[in-house]
């Protein structure tokens, strides 16, 4: 059985690590930083059901599972990190079609008054999009090469 090497340095690194990366970084900031304003400036102003909780939790684990495969070098793992980020994004975008609802009609049902109607979707579809800027890079990244064309070239020569 093959022992899993970790690897800790950034050096000889391949472009999926980096762009695996990009998405750990924009995810994990952008789901702690949505889930601090919406528990602590929104948290008067709903009318719904805010499940954000369950958005944070699963973005959250998503990049810890993507942190464990940079780590370990586990290259499928990033499908799974894929397929929880699209989790969070589907709940994510599920919260943000209510604010949207208020903001087309004109009527503040789920969000209390007009001022915070566009303050709350504004937020919202700001933060979907840097999730799913996040996870896009999450996904091309599954499919890029593995390994840094330097460690190609070393692979190559030792096997000679």
């Amino acid at each position: 059985m093959n022992k899993i090497h970790l690897n800790f340095s950034f050096k000889e690194r391949s472009v999926n690590f980096y762009l695996s990366l990009i998405g750990i970084v924009l995810v994990l900031i952008g789901s702690l930083t949505f889930f601090i304003i919406d528990k602590t400036v929104f948290q008067g102003n709903t009318n719904f059901t805010d499940n954000s909780h369950i958005t944070f939790i699963l973005l959250l684990s998503g990049s810890l599972v993507a942190i464990a495969g940079l780590i370990t070098e586990i290259y499928p793992l990033n499908i799974l990190t894929s397929v929880l980020y699209a989790l969070g994004i589907g709940q994510h975008l599920y919260l943000t079609m209510f604010p949207w609802a208020d903001l087309f009609k004109g009527v503040p049902f789920f969000v209390s008054d007009k001022i915070s109607v566009s303050l709350v979707f504004n937020t919202f579809l700001i933060f979907l999009i840097v999730f799913l800027i996040g996870d896009i890079c999450s996904i091309v990244s599954c499919f890029i090469f593995k390994r840094s064309p330097k460690a190609e070239t070393k692979l190559t020569s030792s096997k000679a």
